[in-house]
């Protein structure tokens, strides 16, 4: 039954979170009617929610009728530092739960479901139909990518790197963290022209930003920037292996002489603790016929596309930085 009432636990956090109801409740607890007011919501009704939002830890009781905040329901404030509100709302899009409800249909075909529902593409849909929705995407991308940023920089070795491209860099979060870092690098945070409109001002107009370049561009057609270090931050997940070489490919045809590359990623593993990652496989499917991978399989994926799989480093965030250099570049 735990299984089988996910749905509605995640229904009642996003719900929570689409309320702003950890913005509404201060360090003092709240009446309900008072909440209700506060989030223009039926008294009654917000009540029922915040009984079951107090069953998952979320919020608590505090008398007959009113409500304060756990450790938990404090990240969900807008201001918080995990950003977990994006995460969520990103989570109870209406697309994502579509594709939740017929995960069959790709299971039985092998295909994505994305766009035989919509059409075209996640990333066409967000620019051409939703941008609000590609907003929340960037939002809840940059806030997961933030959460690791600094462990991944501790990870990562720049020896003898002097530019660094982060190819799908969002709003730049990793690049800002690396050349705060190392004063002697310049950065490029290479994405769509909707997600760079979001760029971090330190490196738009900041004192980042003689040091970087914001370049637009589809990764998938061309990666025209020459580096010695080449980032996927949560990528490369998003294509299947054919995608995913061409990527990277791309990035061969333009990567200086003994350049790397270094995916980002969550391997898959075996057991429990790989519930996740396994998770994340099957919606990845369902999206774009993308997939999670494990060690094996990315050596195989850079073998294909003119590259060698040299070492997989752990960071203290779970992400692992599976590393590769350019054989056939230029």
């Amino acid at each position: 039954m735990q299984f089988l009432t996910g749905k509605e636990i995640s229904g009642a956090v996003v719900a929570a979170a689409e309320l702003r109801l950890a913005d509404a409740i201060g360090d003092e607890p709240v009446p309900v009617e008072e909440l209700a007011t506060k989030v223009g919501a039926d008294p009654d009704a917000l009540f029922r929610l915040m009984r079951a939002l107090t069953t998952l830890g979320l919020f608590r009781a505090s008398g007959e009728r009113s409500f304060a905040h756990t450790e938990l329901s404090a990240g969900l404030r807008s201001d918080a530092p995990e950003r977990l509100l994006d995460m969520i709302l990103l989570e109870g899009a209406e697309w994502g739960w579509k594709l939740s409800s017929r995960l069959a249909e790709p299971v039985r075909t092998g295909k994505p479901l994305f766009p035989e529902i919509y059409g075209k593409d996640l990333f066409s849909y967000f620019m051409e139909d939703e941008p609000e929705a590609g907003q929340v995407f960037d939002r809840a991308m940059t806030a997961i990518s933030e959460s690791a940023v600094g462990p991944i920089v501790d990870a990562l070795d720049v020896t003898g790197v002097r530019k660094v491209v982060d190819v799908g860099g969002g709003q730049g979060s990793v690049v800002r963290a690396i050349l705060q870092r190392n004063p002697g690098l310049s950065g490029v945070v290479f994405d769509i022209e909707p997600a760079l409109g979001d760029a971090h001002a330190e490196l738009r107009d900041g004192e980042l930003s003689s040091r970087t370049e914001l370049i637009a561009g589809d990764c998938r057609e061309s990666v025209p920037v020459t580096a010695d270090l080449y980032l996927f931050r949560h990528v490369l997940h998003m294509w299947d292996d054919e995608g995913a070489a061409r990527i990277l490919r791309n990035v061969a045809a333009s990567a200086a002489p003994g350049a790397r590359v270094v995916a980002i990623e969550q391997l898959v593993t075996e057991g429990p603790d790989g519930q996740y990652v396994a998770l994340l496989d099957l919606h990845m499917l369902a999206v774009g016929g993308g997939r999670a991978r494990s060690e094996l399989d990315f050596a195989r994926l850079f073998e294909k596309a003119g590259l060698r799989l040299t070492r997989v480093t752990p960071t203290s965030a779970g992400d692992q930085l599976v590393e590769a250099e350019v054989v056939d570049g230029r």
